[in-house]
């Protein structure tokens, strides 16, 4: 696994390889349309995700820390230590770099809440996410410089 300079744990980057798998099984199988609501408010960001249960999710990179608010439902996340089921509610502070996996094990509703003075969906996805870790990796780089 090719992690550019940035320093890695041997557990972080099994996390990383199992989400990654995740993603490629999900983007091999049929897609679901998923229920998307946008919210701004003074310098936040807050993007509602609601998810029917049985369906497999992955994440993009969070260039930055942000809350996550699970409403409803449950779900098993991937994590850094196999596997982790929560429910709502809960809130869970997501440190950057965090690419997320899931399945949704009953009906959710998740939200994620991030500082930006962006205005629209497509703005805040541009500041905030990178698709990938090596995205992640090379504006860890451009950040530094």
């Amino acid at each position: 696994m090719e992690i550019c300079d940035v320093a890695v744990t041997e557990s972080t980057a099994n996390y990383r390889e199992r989400v990654m798998a995740v993603e490629a099984a999900v983007l091999a199988a049929p897609q679901v349309e998923l229920d998307y609501r946008h919210h701004f408010a003074h310098g936040v960001y807050a993007r509602e995700m609601r998810v029917p249960a049985g369906t497999v999710i992955t994440g993009q990179v969070h260039l930055y820390e942000n809350l996550n608010i699970l409403v409803k439902g449950a779900l098993r996340l991937v994590t850094e230590d196999g596997h982790e089921d929560v429910s709502a509610p809960r809130v869970i502070v997501s440190p950057p770099g965090t690419k997320r996996a899931a399945i949704v094990l009953d009906d959710c509703i998740w939200i994620t809440v991030c500082a930006t003075d962006a205005t629209t969906p497509e703005q805040a996805e541009a500041e905030l996410v990178v698709p990938g870790y090596a995205e992640y990796a090379t504006k860890q780089l451009e950040e530094r410089a």
